[in-house]
């Protein structure tokens, strides 16, 4: 009887100790940007046309933080805490082959750092380039009227491999001290 207590304190403190080993091997993998909450600029060209201001907002998951219209199109532009969405209606060609391009410029510092991908292109070749704080889109000329639109996102990082083994070693050692205690009590 005196050895089953001398055992389950060890065993306790194993238990305690890998539960710790766990919680830090949790709170080392790496989190992802949320760019809601961050004030972000915006501009707007078409083709070699003048520079609009889309002015400045803060990044909100659900409203659209941009939009510009003209005669022509309207465009809006929503982040959210992973994704840029660009939309763009247009109701005329009226630019012809190659001149209604769009560059979107968008600044935060919350970019730097940041790693898009596309997630889909409606447009046919819309680009995303990423220059410190600075997002630039491209989007090709329209080959007609109609509703077009690209997402780009922000992918969560993958743990580290090295945090990934030290969460299962530290679940192999809570298990041997469950083992090891259960087999003493027998």
């Amino acid at each position: 009887m005196n050895q089953i207590r001398a055992v389950l304190p060890a065993a306790g403190i194993l238990r305690r100790l890998a539960v710790a080993v766990a919680g830090a091997a949790l709170l080392s993998v790496p989190a992802w940007a949320d760019m809601v909450g961050s004030t972000v600029t915006g501009t707007v060209q078409f083709g070699a046309g003048p520079v609009y201001s889309l002015g400045t907002a803060v990044i909100q998951n659900g409203p659209i933080e941009f939009t510009y219209s003209d005669s022509i199109n309207v465009d809006t532009v929503d982040f959210s805490s992973l994704n840029l969405a660009i939309t763009d209606v247009s109701s005329s060609t009226w630019l012809g082959s190659g001149s209604a391009a769009a560059t979107y410029t968008f600044t935060d510092t919350v970019f730097s750092g940041l790693s898009f991908v596309k997630l889909s292109d409606s447009f046919g070749g819309a680009q995303l380039s990423l220059t410190g704080d600075v997002i630039t889109v491209t989007t090709p000329a329209f080959p007609t009227s109609g509703t077009f639109g690209a997402v780009f996102t922000d992918p969560p990082s993958v743990p580290e491999p090295r945090a990934t083994l030290f969460l299962c070693f530290s679940v192999a050692i809570l298990c041997f001290a469950k083992r090891k205690s259960l087999k003493l009590l027998r």
